[in-house]
């Protein structure tokens, strides 16, 4: 079993790795979502071209 002092750093990382984890998938969605409007806004443009 862990020691109280062992117990400490583990739990900041757990939150560090948290921390970034929920960021980077924050980040990645945003991303996500940019490419999802841009593709629809260029379909829409390639329709509106050719019809």
């Amino acid at each position: 079993m862990l020691s109280e002092s062992e117990k400490i750093p583990l739990l900041l990382k757990a939150k560090e790795l948290a921390f970034f984890g929920s960021f980077l998938g924050l980040a990645l969605l945003a991303t996500l979502t940019w490419v999802y409007l841009l593709g629809e806004i260029f379909l829409k443009f390639v329709i509106w071209c050719f019809s």
